[in-house]
């Protein structure tokens, strides 16, 4: 796997970390993590420090390619000793991808969504925004669009 390719995995996997790590925050608990430790200050607390170590890794893989490309971006036509540089970050970036991709997919596995709690937590009012939109490219008046939207988020 090229050093782009192995950004481009870490880019992938954050975006539904970050999701998935918001699903099981406390006030939520839309899914559960088998995987997840308990706060120091508050042991029943389960914190989902699989997704947020992955996603800090693909920070690092991002940094990684970016002192790799600088390192070549100095080089000119052929060989020169500051070629030596460039082997370091791209076998750690090599060995964070795979070590996340392992990571991503016990977490993935072990992930359980709880789609009650999800029906639960829906209301009108998350739709609010939605309605007044829809209503607007339809070309009704601003006013109605806000009674409109206040009698169904109540």
């Amino acid at each position: 796997m090229r050093a782009r390719q192995r950004a481009q995995v870490c880019a992938h996997l954050h975006n539904p970390l970050t999701y998935a790590t918001c699903l099981c925050q406390v006030p939520l608990a839309l899914s559960t993590l088998l995987h997840s430790t308990g706060s120091s200050l508050m042991p029943q607390k389960k914190n989902p420090d699989s997704l947020e170590l992955l996603r800090g890794k693909s920070g690092r893989t991002f940094g990684q390619m970016a002192g790799f490309l600088m390192t070549l971006k100095g080089v000119p036509s052929t060989y020169n000793k500051d070629l030596q540089e460039d082997k370091e970050p791209l076998f750690d970036a090599a060995h964070t991808v795979d070590a996340s991709l392992q990571i991503a997919a016990g977490v993935l596995a072990t992930l359980q969504v709880r789609p009650e709690r999800m029906r639960q937590a829906l209301s009108y009012d998350m739709l609010a925004t939605d309605l007044a939109e829809y209503l607007v490219r339809k070309q009704v008046r601003r006013r109605s669009v806000a009674r409109t939207g206040a009698r169904r988020s109540a």
